[in-house]
Order: C-alpha cells, then structure tokens, then sequence
C-alpha cells in the first residue's frame, strides 16, 4: 500500500486492502501479507535537541484490517520509496515504540563528534526505552555503548542498522503482546 501518513490515508486505503485482499481469497495462497510505510519521506522538518514523535500509520492499518487474517508487513524506519542520493546526515535515531518513531537529531558537531552520543544518551534516559535496556536488541546495545561513551559515533549507515534491529524486535514484542501467534519476520 506504499505510504500511509494520515488518517486521511487510512481512511482512502482501508477500502482498498479490503477489495484486494478478497480479491487473494479466493486464490490458494499460503498467506496474505499488507505491507505499507509511515516513515517521512525526509525528517529534516522535525526539530533538532528534543524527540519528535511521529505515528506509525502502517501499524493502525494493519490494526484495522487484521480481522481479515491476513500478515504484517511493514518498512521499517524507512520511507518505502527509492532512497535518494546520498549525503551526510545529521546524526538522528529513529526509534520504534508501540504507536510512535521518536525522532531523535542533532547537528554535526564537527568539533568532537559527541552528537550520536548525545542522543543515544538521552534515548536510554527515556520512558520508551524498552525495560529489557540493551539486552532488547542488537540495535539497543549498540545505542547503550554509545549512551556509554564506548565505540565509534557510526555513520548513517550505522544508525539505521541499529535503529531497524531495535525496530524488528519492537515489532515482533508488539505482536505477541497483541495476542498475534504467526510472528514469522515480514518487518
């Protein structure tokens, strides 16, 4: 379903995910997955030095059509379209919790390269880090070392690959929270 941003958004789809997957029934497929997006095609417009939260669309409409037992997919912290061309981003997390990204960014700090370890350190001060703390993820302990001042501030790259782990395993809790017992990966 590509991008979902709104309840505008939600509103023009559901129809849709409901027409198509009707259309899937009647086929003999094994499963029936939707898969959308809700990440900002660019977050440069959120502020900079406090979180920004912003929803997870893609989530609310799996919510409201799972009745049709169909699989969850979605993109992760990332935009579904084509990324663009490359460039050196501020340092910024994206960080899942059950209904929100908290966007966390700050300035290059060219000086001594403490902004990635500003951040990581006010993320693990938050009420959304998770109580599991770095043993949640892969991408939670790698954000506690740099909350702790050990290894490098990362890169771009860096900060998705620890952001989508913490983002797989916030999606895969969520679920089973919810009750939702086929948690295959579709994240």
């Amino acid at each position: 379903m590509f991008e979902v941003r709104s309840e505008r958004d939600l509103t023009r789809v559901e129809p849709v995910v409901r027409k198509c997957v009707s259309w899937a029934q009647r086929y003999p497929w094994r499963s029936i997955t939707v898969a959308s997006g809700a990440m900002s095609p660019s977050i440069s417009h959120l502020p900079v030095h406090m979180p920004a939260a912003l929803r997870r669309w893609d989530l609310q409409l799996w919510q409201r059509v799972q009745d049709l037992g169909i699989q969850y997919a979605d993109y992760a912290i990332a935009h579904p379209g084509m990324a663009g061309a490359a460039w050196r981003p501020m340092p910024s997390l994206r960080y899942s919790d059950d209904e929100v990204w908290w966007i966390y960014r700050r300035p290059h700090d060219a000086a001594n390269r403490h902004a990635m370890y500003d951040l990581c350190k006010e993320l693990v001060s938050s009420d959304h880090w998770p109580t599991q703390g770095r043993d949640f993820s892969w991408g939670d302990h790698q954000i506690a070392a740099r909350a702790d001042g050990a290894g490098g501030p990362g890169n771009a790259a860096s900060w998705r690959a620890w952001t989508t782990s913490h983002h797989l395993a916030q999606v895969m809790d969520q679920l089973g929270r919810s009750g939702y017992t086929d948690l295959r990966a579709n994240s």
